[in-house]
C-alpha cells in the first residue's frame, strides 16, 4: 500500500495507510477502491510453509491472471515473491527483473519480492512508487514480447 500510496501522490503516513486498507484496499467496486489483491495459488494456506501442492489448477490460473488484465487494461501490476518469477513472467509475457519497471501494452509490469521478505525498506517500496509515478505520467515504448 505504501507504494500504491506513492504511485498516487498521497501521504503515506500510517493512518492514511491503515484507511486505505480498511477502505479501499481490492474492493471489488471502482466506487470503493481501485485494487485487485489476487494470489498466484487459488489453494488457501496460511503461509508459504503449509505443504500443499501449489502446482494444482496453476495453468487455469496463470490463464485467468492474464484474461483479467487483458480485459481490465490495469495501469500496472506488481508481482509479488521472487520464487514465483517464471510464473509472473508467464502472465506478463516478458522476462522481469526484480524492481524492474516494465511495459507491455498499455501495462507496467514490476516484480518484486514479498512485502514481507527479509530486508525490505519503506524507502524500496517509495521508490517503486515514484518509478510507477513517473512511468505512467509520460510515454515509454512497450517492451517486445
Amino acid at each position: 500500500m505504501l507504494l500504491l500510496k506513492t504511485r498516487l501522490d498521497e501521504s503515506p503516513d500510517h493512518e492514511s495507510l491503515r484507511a486505505y486498507q480498511r477502505d479501499r484496499w481490492g474492493r471489488a467496486s471502482v466506487e470503493q477502491g481501485e485494487t485487485l489483491a489476487i494470489e498466484l495459488s487459488g489453494l488457501a494456506a496460511k503461509s508459504s510453509r503449509v505443504l500443499i501442492d501449489r502446482s494444482l489448477f496453476r495453468e487455469e490460473r496463470l490463464e485467468v491472471i492474464r484474461e483479467r488484465i487483458r480485459q481490465y487494461k490495469p495501469e500496472f501490476v506488481i508481482m509479488y515473491g521472487m520464487n514465483e518469477r517464471v510464473h509472473w513472467e508467464r502472465i506478463a509475457g516478458v522476462e522481469l527483473s526484480p524492481d524492474t519497471v516494465v511495459k507491455v501494452g498499455a501495462t507496467l509490469f514490476a516484480l518484486t519480492p514479498h512485502p514481507i521478505a527479509f530486508g525490505r525498506t519503506r524507502s524500496d517500496w517509495v521508490t517503486l512508487g515514484v518509478t510507477l509515478r513517473e512511468l505512467g505520467n509520460r510515454k515509454i515504448e512497450p517492451a517486445v514480447g
